[in-house]
């Protein structure tokens, strides 16, 4: 998203859109790419991740367990489904947090340097 010419961001805000408007005009579809790539590489390193913890580690439930274990116990029960949703939900919004976090931490640190 910082390699997005600003000039289009300016243009479509000049002919009157929102910056809804822009976001998913603009913005979105430019960096669409590069969120599919970063998804794709955020899934490979996550089944990497996950038998490198099950096999070393183990899966005992309060001691050893992350995220990607207990969606993986959930996920085998059929009555847990719903369960495992609620994890990929909650995982999914604190890496949102975090990119967020990130994102306005850089933009202060820029704006200071």
């Amino acid at each position: 998203m910082e390699h997005i010419d600003y000039q289009l961001i300016q243009a479509s805000r000049t002919l009157g859109a929102s910056r809804h408007d822009t976001f998913l005009t603009i913005i979105l579809p430019l960096s669409l790419p590069g969120v599919v790539a970063g998804s794709l590489l955020m899934f490979a390193r996550s089944l990497g991740e996950f038998g490198a913890t099950i096999i070393v580690a183990g899966n005992i439930p309060g001691v050893t367990q992350t995220i990607p274990l207990a969606i993986y116990d959930y996920a085998s029960s059929p009555a847990s489904e719903a369960m495992a949703i609620s994890l990929c939900v909650i995982s999914i919004l604190m890496s949102a947090v975090v990119l967020l976090l990130h994102e306005f931490i850089s933009i202060k640190l820029a704006k200071r340097g």
